[in-house]
């Protein structure tokens, strides 16, 4: 049985370096994964570290499952944080190389590519590891939206619906909840307006006084120095 969320904080509080709460937050890992406990960074992070220590306790499907509740929370930077700490070859390996490969290409939103990979490549001798990473699909769209949200004000139908992987985006705004979108018209997506999708006025400020610097060029180009 998974740890609450109290005892887990507890143990991070007090054990964070011992070996023994290893089975308590992989426990806990995976009730993530079942959405039956919230996603804690803290404490799967906690995980690797001491699959890092103590070595002859890791498991790569845990890893695995670790890394995808991880990369669900994009455009979070929690997955490149755990590469660090995840040694090469378990990243080199299945399952978790193809999730290494999906973080890099939403990280370069490359969304097409990463739907081909993330639908085709996302599996493991892990049940729960194949079960998250089908019910994650919404989410991760949901999640792209509001990525490309940020970006855009305006964007091609088509292509707002290649990145989600989707060929009806009002059904999918409509079953998301989505609230990124404030219209779609003809083959436009127009996105509502935010401070980071909306051009700004510069303001420019003086904040030299050139008179200042033309005295201060005067008084060094007549400087003579000392002769000894």
């Amino acid at each position: 049985m998974a740890p609450s969320s109290d005892e887990v904080a507890k143990l991070l509080a007090t054990q964070a370096y011992s070996p023994d709460i290893v089975p308590q937050l992989a426990d806990y890992a995976r009730a993530q994964a079942e959405g039956k406990a919230p996603y804690n960074f803290d404490a799967n992070r906690t995980l690797i570290k001491l699959y890092t220590f103590f070595p002859h306790l890791e498991d790569e499907n845990t890893i695995a499952i670790v890394l995808l509740l991880s990369l669900i929370e994009y455009p979070s930077t929690d997955t490149l944080a755990l590469s660090y700490l995840v040694p090469d070859r378990v990243q080199n390996r299945e399952p978790c190389a193809t999730i290494m490969s999906c973080a890099e290409l939403l990280d370069s939103c490359q969304f097409e590519e990463f739907w081909t990979t993330y639908n085709k490549d996302v599996k493991g001798e892990d049940a729960l590891l194949q079960s998250l990473a089908q019910t994650s699909v919404s989410k991760l769209q949901t999640q792209i939206l509001t990525v490309m949200a940020q970006t855009f004000k305006v964007a091609p139908l088509d292509q707002v619906e290649r990145s989600l992987n989707t060929k009806n985006l009002s059904s999918f705004t409509t079953t998301s909840g989505s609230a990124t979108i404030d219209k779609i018209v003809k083959d436009q997506v127009h996105f509502h307006a935010t401070v980071d999708n909306t051009k700004r006025t510069r303001v420019f400020q003086e904040g030299v006084n050139f008179n200042a610097i033309s005295n201060l060029m005067m008084s060094t180009a007549s400087y003579v120095p000392a002769m000894e």
